[in-house]
Order: structure tokens, then sequence, then C-alpha cells
């Protein structure tokens, strides 16, 4: 399993204004809210969508929409462990995700069919209107890294990199001309060419020189990604290093029983530097208002109401909180 990271704002519609709020207070009272037929009209693409207590700070975030699970959930006849284990059981009923939901920054760790970003961007939309915020949608961002070129040496070791090379580069270029044996000019429908180099014995042989030799040799201008699979440190577990281009920043969560992440999710989010990095970076865009808590913007209800009309589903993207989005307008002011 593993967590991935993204930092996130309230959008206001009509005026495209994004604000930078603190939503672990508001997600606690959503999970604790007795109103069930609030709880029971979040849905997306006809799936039920569910935020159920974990541990502090943590939740269980369900995707289901087998009667079962929605039955046991509504009608709290079974707790959560019971069923996360329905949902490990059979993947006919449905999927969860552990989520962690921070001060302007949250974490999702998942396994490979777990919902992940954008139905919970969804869910949350609903709750913020839900709770007033009518002309709010939840906006994330990922929050990404890369490794500077003058730090590959410094990896432990390097399994397999992949080079992706747009079309403008010399190399792209000569290389469709020998696989094609037609001309670079005639290539209109090629993008890019990505290449993948192994080592002879996977998880023996480490490329960390071949790396830095890629890295140096080829210009940025020519590449569209350079990365690999990559130790940091000697003890730690291979993950995806980019040193041209972004990817998400990532932990591999090892545990044995999975109430161990309770103290794990915690203990790996607050001891990644470069996490905390980003995050910082990203509170500090200065296209972020800062000014307003949740009162100020509307969403002060008591209790939840299920009559609000959701607007379409924002989508994550790695684009800094200034970056454009197109939106549909409601007509009310922030």
């Amino acid at each position: 399993m593993r967590i991935c990271y993204y930092g996130y704002c309230l959008q206001h519609v009509p005026s495209g204004k994004k604000y930078l709020v603190d939503l672990r207070d508001l997600t606690k009272k959503f999970v604790a809210s007795t109103s069930q037929s609030f709880k029971s009209s979040i849905t997306y693409h006809g799936d039920h969508l569910y935020l159920l207590p974990f541990s502090t700070g943590i939740y269980l975030f369900v995707q289901t929409r087998a009667n079962e699970i929605i039955k046991a959930i509504e009608g709290k006849t079974l707790d959560v462990k019971d069923i996360k284990d329905k949902l490990q059981k059979s993947e006919t009923v449905g999927f969860a995700s552990y989520l962690s939901m921070e001060n302007g920054y949250l974490g999702i760790a998942s396994r490979v069919l777990s919902p992940r970003i954008t139905p919970f961007c969804e869910m949350m939309t609903q709750v913020v209107r839900g709770y007033g915020g009518l002309d709010y949608v939840f906006l994330p961002t990922l929050l990404t890294e890369n490794l500077p070129k003058d730090e590959v040496q410094k990896l432990t070791h390097v399994g397999a990199v992949t080079v992706e090379m747009n079309t403008a580069s010399t190399l792209t270029q000569n290389l469709l001309k020998q696989l094609t044996n037609r001309p670079p000019e005639t290539l209109h429908d090629i993008g890019s060419i990505k290449i993948v180099i192994r080592p002879v014995r996977k998880g023996k042989k480490s490329l960390k020189d071949d790396l830095a030799a890629i890295s140096k040799n080829m210009a940025d201008n020519e590449l569209i990604s350079l990365e690999a699979r990559a130790k940091v440190e000697a003890a730690d577990q291979v993950r995806d290093v980019y040193i041209v281009g972004e990817g998400a920043i990532r932990e591999f969560l090892p545990f044995k029983k999975e109430g161990d992440l309770k103290s794990l999710i915690p203990s790996k989010t607050a001891a990644n530097t470069k996490l905390q990095a980003k995050v910082n970076e990203f509170k500090s865009d200065a296209n972020l208002k800062k000014d307003k808590g949740l009162p100020d913007l509307g969403i002060d209800r008591k209790y939840p109401s299920a009559t609000a009309t959701v607007a379409a589903q924002p989508v994550a993207t790695k684009a800094g909180a200034g970056g454009k989005r197109a939106t549909k307008k409601t007509g009310r002011k922030a």
C-alpha cells in the first residue's frame, strides 16, 4: 500500500477565487453526523461514498454499490473492522482507502483498485455544499517532487530507468527513421517515444552510473521525463524517482496488520521532510486567499442538507493553486 499526498483548497465557482482552508473539523463533524439521509445522498457514478472513523484524523474511505455494505454502514450493524474485512474478501462489494485529513493537505493510502482522489473530491464538494458552501468546489493539487541531476550519484541503488523523449529530439527522429524507414516529417501522429532500460539482474545490479550519464548527456528540452526505480537510502524501499518531470510524493506503507496504519500513517507523514516543504510551498501560493474561515464562506450549518445541487466534478491537477480551471458559474458572490 502507498500513500499519495495532495494540497487542497475551496474554489468559489462564480469568481474563480481560491481559499486555503482547514477542513479537519468539518470532516470530523460530517463523519460524526447522525444525518443519515444526507450521507446516503453522496454518490459517484452510481456508487455510494462513505467516510468512516478509523483513528484520530484518519478515515476509511469506502466506495460501493452493494446493498449489504450500504445497509451495514447506514444501519450501523457492522463496525468499521467488519466492513473492511468484507471489502477485502470480495471485490464485488466495493473498495476502500485510508484517508488522512490534515490542515490544507491530505493523504490517501490505497491499493490498486481502491478509491482515490476523484471520488473523494466529489464527496468533499457535496459535504461543503451540504454545510452551506453552495457555490464552492473542493479542489485538490497533487504534491510532486523531482531529484536534481547533481544528486543522482547520491542514490544507493538504481533499477529500471525510463526515458521519454519528445519528437523534437534528434535521437528520437533518428530512432523513428530507423524503425519505420520513413522521414521524420511524415511521422505526425507520434507524440513521443519511451525507452525502458533494465539491469541484467533485477534487484542485484545498479544502473546508477548509467542514469547519471543519461541525465548529463540528454538535454532537458529533448526530454519529457527521466525517471528511475531507485533507493535514496540503503534501508529505503525502492520507489519512483524523477530527474526530469515531476512525480507524486508517495510513501510505501509496510505493515503486518491494518491496525498498524493508525500510527504508521501519521509517523510517515511527519517524517517526510520533502512533503512538509511542498505543503509549505503550496500554502504560500499568492493565488490562495488565506483570510477567510469556513463561516466567512457561509459554511456554517449545524446540520447538513442534501438539497444542494452539485456542479461538475473538479479534477485533481499537478498545476499550482493559481492554475486556471473551466468552471460552471452559479451567480453567487464570494
